[in-house]
């Protein structure tokens, strides 16, 4: 930094330096007053002495590092810039004295005392007309401590009398000890700190200022200043005892304390100040002669103090490049745990302890600003550096209106990232992965095992250990609290043994919904800096941590506890500096950013890693995030392979239809994207009463994108050239939605099926070629805005029963077509639209299936018997949110998805225009002609 010399180097060199001016001073005087009591006429050879011996104590004090020494005003302090090598405080310039010369004019001696080198105290002596002289000191050494020592000092502040105006840059500071209720109160944490790092961080080690960097732990110097006594301590109970304690006992732990004893006021009685031992004592009383250098001006310390902040900020205990190391890379086995250091001595832990038991699960509450998410950047680039993704899966989760975790899209440890996370996809996930426990639990029954370590141990296969994050977990509860307590809750007590751990993030320890008998399941606690009100109520922590937390900067600093809050496992400590390549703070060449670290983790996993699922709540999804259609967009597989596929769970890339049979003749029809983790809704008609689909939505527009998407994904599932396809669209080409079921069904008609269009016009003749129509082929009626066609509802008669002409056409297609696998598709806006050409009721028995959007109270009890379809929009709070109900299985098991649309873009109006850019840019290889 500003040293002349290394931190080590320096450090021996001073307090040489200091011996030899005693020494040489020493001999000074000696050699003038014998000089001047025996020889008085050799005063030329007497100057010449002394100049002599002057100049070499001058070069010794050259010796000194310009920081501890340049007075405030030079030009030094304009240049000055702190960085993370800070210059040593053993020794401090408090000061110079005058020493008479043989001419009798005055040489001036610097005071340069012990500051963390001392034993004890450092007591400034003062008096009641010399009181500003010591403030002015004490003043100089918090700056000087602050400006030097920024990432690794804090201040204790104690001014009864002034109420802080000795200290009117106090709240400037970079970390100061948050103050208790009394000053009894404040003392006695600082002695119950003292104690707790002679014993865990110093041990038998000697002192805290010799310890490396490395072994503190975390923990920094601590100036105690103390102006006022002893008059203004007398009345508070043990403050004179505790005073007298750490004095004595700090600078072991590295506890400083700076007092000023007002020598005009009388001490307490039974009192000496003997007691405080191995004190280094400065007079500041007028007669001692000492001089006060000045202060330094307002605007310097203001700039002084901002760099010291910004340098506090960037100074933590290491940069993750003194965590990650290149060459064990990807190499660890997560058979035992998972664990990554986050700072200097400070752990993140899940699976086995070193120590003892297990550690389940994880909470990590911090406030706002407190780097809650670089300290969740920080813990995956950790894990996932020392993991491959073969040893460690990632579930990440993000809040509802965070993009945090955006960066991993490509990371191969992530099974699934979720940004901008809407609750009841967080409860979906969620279920995914206490399915994954499930699953696992399955596979230790078949091996008579009970855990994880003895898996792998028996079969020898690699069973990845599982790590979900989620950031602003209260999002689980939102909306439905029991159902995300179902899901959670299992995995709370029964996750240790599978390996699927669980870090749960939040502002606040306790949010709404989780309960506190669940809360005892996890063993990992960890804070970053909360609101001082809010520390006293928490119950994660006991006494000890609550002092830590209390006293931790705003931002970048940690109290973790992997032994579930209890008082004695606490470690505290700077959360490792992994800068972002674009916030401004960024690393030097030597140090890598977040983002070089994902690409670095990437590039080693190579290029056929896989790669995680991406969910965004406020992202839509298409027909192109259908992995199966995307493989099978031209053709489908053959047919055994389709019902193997249809057979396979979900979450094995299947579909779960263990009814598809080739007997049946299904049709799959796409309908969007499921609000889970891996799957994709499908209606799937089969031949039989009432396999027809029904659809009913104000959304017009997205009602036609949903059925263009039916049609664009038939080929999945059935050869188009085996598929009769006739479209009868009555919506005007200029509104809403125009226009684009046209578009999809001449695309099929491109890959060879057979396709009839039609417009309102033309629906007679098209609905009775349609059930004319051979029925040695599948078939697909399709009823775009029914209401508008006036040969449906002219000829409807609500009470009668038509016995020929279009409407028994139309009746017996609607109750016998699907036996021959010749289905009808209804799209209309409302019911009372339904009610213009037939009877929900009555008639609504030929739709088994049935899709609608956001319904009113009444239309979904007439299609429901229930309001059901009343709470999509709540349940979701996603715009494109649509339901399916098979009702053979009933509305219980109603199926929630977003529909399909034509890009990611959840705002844009869904136009035929945007479908041919859609199937231009996606869907290639088919050439076809659009009017």
């Amino acid at each position: 930094m500003n040293s002349t010399s290394g931190s080590a180097a320096l450090r021996a060199e001073l307090a040489k330096t200091r011996q030899s001016i005693d020494a040489l001073e020493g001999n000074i005087r000696k050699q003038v007053g014998f000089l001047q009591s025996t020889i008085p006429l050799l005063k030329p050879d007497l100057d010449r002495q002394f100049a002599t011996e002057e100049a070499r104590v001058r070069a010794l004090y050259d010796q000194i590092p310009l920081p501890l020494c340049a007075p405030w005003a030079s030009e030094f302090w304009d240049l000055f810039k702190a960085d993370n090598d800070p210059t040593p405080l053993e020794y401090y310039l408090y000061g110079q004295v005058a020493i008479q010369k043989p001419d009798g004019k005055y040489a001036f001696r610097v005071i340069y005392q012990p500051l963390l080198r001392a034993e004890g105290a450092v007591i400034l002596l003062t008096d009641n007309e010399s009181l500003e002289r010591s403030r002015a000191l004490q003043r100089d050494i918090v700056l000087r401590t602050a400006t030097l020592l920024p990432g690794s000092s804090t201040f204790t502040l104690f001014d009864p009398k002034g109420l802080g105006a000795t200290f009117p840059f106090e709240a400037s500071l970079p970390r100061t000890r948050k103050a208790g209720n009394t000053i009894g109160e404040t003392l006695n944490t600082i002695t119950q700190d003292i104690q707790r790092i002679n014993q865990r961080v110093v041990g038998g080690a000697g002192r805290f200022l010799d310890l490396p960097k490395e072994s503190r732990s975390g923990e920094s110097f601590e100036i105690v200043a103390v102006v006022d006594f002893p008059s203004a301590y007398e009345r508070e109970p043990r403050a004179l005892e505790l005073l007298t304690r750490i004095g004595v006992s700090g600078p072991r732990a590295g506890r400083h304390m700076v007092l000023e004893y007002n020598t005009s006021s009388p001490l307490p009685r039974d009192f000496d100040m003997k007691a405080f031992e191995n004190s280094v004592v400065i007079d500041c009383r007028e007669k001692s002669g000492l001089l006060i250098p000045d202060f330094a001006s307002h605007e310097q310390i203001e700039k002084l103090l901002d760099q010291a902040g910004a340098s506090n900020r960037q100074q933590s205990s290491n940069s993750f490049n003194a965590l990650a190391s290149a060459d064990e890379m990807m190499s660890a086995s997560s058979a035992e745990r998972i664990e990554t250091p986050v700072g200097e001595r400070l752990n993140i832990l899940f699976g086995k302890h070193h120590a003892s038991g297990e550690v389940a699960h994880g909470v990590i509450a911090g406030q706002v600003g407190s780097g809650k998410s670089h300290l969740l950047h920080v813990i995956i680039s950790g894990l996932t550096s020392r993991y491959s993704p073969e040893e460690l899966k990632l579930y990440l989760l993000d809040a509802k209106h965070g993009v945090e975790f955006k960066l991993y899209k490509d990371l191969p440890h992530a099974e699934v990232v979720s940004l901008r996370t809407r609750p009841a996809i967080a409860r979906k996930i969620l279920a995914d992965f206490h399915a994954e426990m499930k699953r696992r639990y399955e596979l230790f029954k078949d091996e008579n095992v009970n855990n994880l370590a003895a898996y792998r141990s028996k079969t020898g296969k690699v069973l990845p250990r599982m790590l979900m994050i989620i950031d602003e977990y209260q999002l689980i509860f939102e909306g439905d609290p029991q159902a995300g307590m179902d899901e959670l809750g299992p995995i709370l007590r029964m996750g240790r043994a599978a390996g699927t751990h669980l870090l749960l993030c939040a502002q606040r320890f306790d949010v709404e919904g989780m309960r506190s008998s669940n809360f005892n399941e996890i063993h990992l606690r960890a804070s970053l800096s909360l609101a001082q009100d809010y520390i006293q109520t928490i119950s994660a922590f006991g006494a000890e941590g609550k002092r830590l937390i209390r006293d931790l900067a705003a931002s970048g600093e940690l109290v973790i506890n992997a032994q579930s809050g209890r008082d004695g496992d606490n470690h505290r400590g700077a959360v490792a500096r992994l800068a972002r390549r674009d916030d401004g703070q960024g690393a030097d060449d030597s140090q890598q950013t977040l983002e070089t670290v994902i690409e670095g983790i990437v590039a080693h996993a190579g290029p056929q890693a896989p790669r995680p699922i991406m969910l965004d709540g406020t992202m839509a999804s298409t027909l192109a995030d259908n992995a199966f259609v995307m493989k099978y967009q031209l053709a489908p597989p053959s047919v055994e392979e389709l019902q193997r596929i249809a057979a396979t769970p979900l979450r094995d890339g299947g579909f779960e239809e263990r009814m598809w049979t080739p007997s049946g003749k299904p049709i799959g029809l796409w309908l969007g994207r499921n609000f889970d983790v891996r799957s994709h809704a499908l209606c799937t008609l089969r031949r039989g009463r009432g396999q027809n689909l029904l659809m009913v939505g104000a959304r017009t527009e997205l009602r036609a994108a949903m059925l263009a998407n039916m049609i664009i994904g038939l080929p999945s599932t059935v050869a188009p050239q085996e598929i009769d396809l006739t479209v009868i669209d009555a919506l005007d080409p200029y509104l809403p939605g125009g226009g684009i079921v046209r578009t999809a069904a001449e695309y099929l008609q491109g890959l060879g099926a057979n396709v009839t269009i039609a417009d309102a016009e033309g629906a007679e003749a098209a609905l009775t070629a349609f059930a004319d129509a051979a029925h040695t082929r599948q078939g697909l009626l399709v009823v775009c805005e029914p209401d508008r066609i006036n040969a449906l509802v002219d000829g409807y008669d609500p009470y009668g029963a038509p016995e020929s002409g279009l409407w028994a056409t139309w009746r017996d297609l609607l109750r016998r077509g699907s036996d021959r696998s010749r289905h009808v598709i209804i799209s209309a806006e409302s019911v009372p639209a339904l009610q213009s050409f037939m009877n929900p009721s009555r008639d609504g028995r030929d739709f088994i299936h049935r899709v609608v959007q956001q319904l009113s109270a009444d239309d979904s009890m007439t299609l429901f018997a229930s309001l059901a379809a009343t709470q999509i929009e709540e349940m979701t709070e996603h715009p494109l949110a649509a339901m399916y109900v098979d009702l053979v299985k009933g509305d219980r098991a109603r199926n929630l998805f977003s529909s399909y649309a034509f890009n990611h873009d959840i705002g844009r109006e869904q136009t035929r225009e945007l479908l041919q850019q859609m199937l231009d840019r996606t869907f290639t290889g088919v050439s076809f002609v659009t009017e």
